[in-house]
């Protein structure tokens, strides 16, 4: 079985029939219908194809293929125009300097998934050649496969890949249970700084036991894989959610900041501070829980002095303090929090759309003007340029938030399973 190859659709028809033509097992179409979204998803996603329609602004069309092409080097590009546009068409094919092809419009199903299918099979031989993006890329699940101890797990399906290696479905033969097992780039754990990474995550994530924080089980090594073994949660990341519905209600919303506070408000108290809050490193599970991943930004409070003068995170969510590489504390993540409750609310980000990471670095600061003042009030807050003026904690910044709504804290439960419903903010 091959990675899945991931197709993200520019497409803002209120209905539209892309993903009917382009979905199959083996894909997996990612429909965002605005320009934030296009490049929030190719910021975060590995690609296959990035389809898009010529109408689409030039600048913005290019904008999103740059970054899909620093994300994903060997992604593909779909444009789709009327007959009469294909010269320039073709021409910008040429100024993007991707590989890709043409689609007409109206649409066509078959032609549309004809072309789609050239471009996913070029891809896919891409980089499988280049060592990422398929079973054979990091270790099949055959005889004589480069992976996990073959007597204690059993290989089954992949379940994502991305530039530090490949996570796949798997079954504990000893414990006959499913776990998830990242395999590691093995060019990534052969430079020692990285691989102490790598073990600096698994040791602090094995520290925390909480509800909301995906729980990790070993990580090990065999026949030279490196493989972190971890709780297997079925369901979608944030990112994803938050490409589908666009925004969430403020019911969803605040469910969603209940369980994250709870869980952060536990790693804070054991001296455990993530960095890297953000929609792609939190799960909601099928039964509407809260799972936090990728603890590799996270570092022990007690230990942040001597983390001083290293910038990790996405600068996006970033603190003014950890984008400038100074000492980090909970009121960092508090910020990151900030700027993800206005994400979730709105679709958007509290920056204009062409901020860049030196932008933010020289102060640029976020804006909460599309959300009710009072609201708006407690984000600034959340997010002040000093540490000190923030919040004491997650929790306190939570309850305002539920004030604000009028949501009783007293009677509310972090427990309670989170309802996904779509929100009205960004229409």
């Amino acid at each position: 079985m091959s990675t899945p190859a991931t197709i993200l659709a520019i497409d803002p028809q209120a209905v539209s029939p892309v993903r009917k033509f382009l979905e199959s097992p083996d894909r997996i179409v990612v429909l965002v219908s605005n320009v934030p979204m296009a490049v929030h998803a190719a910021s975060t996603m590995m690609l296959a194809v990035v389809l898009a329609d010529l109408s689409l602004p030039q600048h913005d069309l290019e904008r999103i293929c740059k970054i899909a092409r620093t994300t994903s080097p060997q992604v593909r590009v779909l444009l789709a125009c009327a007959h009469v546009q294909e010269p320039m068409a073709r021409r910008l094919l040429e100024q993007l300097e991707m590989p890709g092809s043409i689609v007409y419009k109206p649409w066509n199903g078959i032609s549309l998934r004809k072309t789609a299918s050239v471009l996913v099979d070029a891809w896919r031989k891409a980089t499988v050649n280049g060592g990422v993006g398929s079973f054979a890329a990091v270790g099949g699940v055959g005889e004589h496969a480069h992976g996990p101890d073959p007597n204690l797990y059993e290989l089954r399906e992949v379940l994502g890949s991305g530039g530090t290696g490949t996570v796949f479905l798997a079954r504990d033969r000893f414990l006959d249970m499913d776990v998830a097992i990242k395999v590691i780039n093995p060019k990534l754990v052969a430079d020692e700084d990285t691989l102490r990474a790598f073990k600096n995550e698994a040791r602090i994530t094995m520290q925390l036991s909480h509800r909301f924080i995906l729980r990790l089980y070993t990580f090990s090594a065999y026949n030279g894989c490196s493989y972190i073994v971890m709780e297997n949660v079925r369901g979608s990341s944030l990112r994803d959610l938050v490409i589908e519905y666009g925004c969430f209600s403020p019911a969803t919303v605040c469910r969603i900041l209940m369980q994250l506070s709870s869980a952060f408000e536990y790693a804070h108290s054991h001296n455990v501070i993530h960095q890297d809050i953000k929609p792609e490193n939190i799960y909601v599970s099928e039964a509407g829980e809260l799972k936090i991943i990728d603890w590799g930004s996270a570092t022990l409070n007690s230990a942040a002095t001597d983390a001083q003068g290293y910038i990790v995170g996405t600068p996006a969510y970033m603190s003014p303090e950890q984008l400038r590489g100074e000492v980090v504390g909970p009121a960092t993540d508090q910020f990151a929090l900030g700027i993800l409750t206005y994400l979730l609310l709105t679709g958007y980000f509290p920056y204009p759309p062409d901020t860049t990471p030196e932008a933010l670095l020289q102060g640029v600061a976020p804006t909460f003007e599309a959300l009710p003042p009072e609201l708006a009030a407690v984000l600034s807050r959340a997010t002040a340029a000093e540490p000190s003026d923030r919040y004491p904690g997650v929790t306190a910044f939570m309850k305002d938030v539920l004030a604000v709504f009028g949501a009783d804290w007293v009677l509310a439960s972090p427990y309670d399973p989170i309802v996904l419903e779509k929100g009205q903010l960004a229409e």
